[in-house]
């Protein structure tokens, strides 16, 4: 790693067998809610958000409803899901509108945490992680501006 990484928000993650975490926040246009998140470079998704985590924190019903998908996996079930317009993602200080997300209308956890942020959501910011010293680098790119809706709902 160099020893100064300028243009980058810093930020600490989580990291065990089920994969790297960060946290982030949603904002349903009345509350926020932050949690850790798989950093899932391999999923097309925007946001998972955990049937656990979504009621624990009354998220069903509080934003805009776009439709129903579901969610396949490693596994050999799938998850359905409602996908709502969240307001606001936040993640390391950086605020994207708009975002379609998928909460999980089972009960389950994933990896015991609050969800997934998928590429959908990732191809957005150039990324540096030093996994020695469990911290992450973020800097938004030239994908930042465009439109999470459309490319979504189809």
């Amino acid at each position: 790693m160099p020893s100064t990484i300028t243009g980058y928000s810093k930020q600490k993650i989580k990291h065990d067998l089920n994969g790297t975490f960060i946290e982030t926040t949603l904002n349903n246009g009345n509350k926020e809610f932050t949690g850790w998140y798989l950093f899932d470079t391999g999923g097309s998704l925007t946001v998972q958000v955990s049937g656990d985590y979504a009621t624990k924190n009354e998220l069903y019903g509080t934003m805009k409803n776009l439709g129903k998908s579901n969610a396949t996996g490693n596994g050999k079930g799938f998850y359905e899901n409602e996908i709502v317009e969240l307001p606001i993602l936040k993640i390391f200080g950086f605020s994207i509108p708009e975002v379609p997300i998928h909460i999980s209308s089972s009960d389950k956890s994933f990896y015991g945490e609050a969800g997934i942020i998928g590429n959908n959501v990732l191809k957005r910011f150039n990324t540096i992680i030093d996994y020695p010293n469990a911290t992450i680098y973020l800097k938004p790119n030239s994908l930042m501006s465009l439109s999470l809706k459309k490319k979504m709902i189809r």
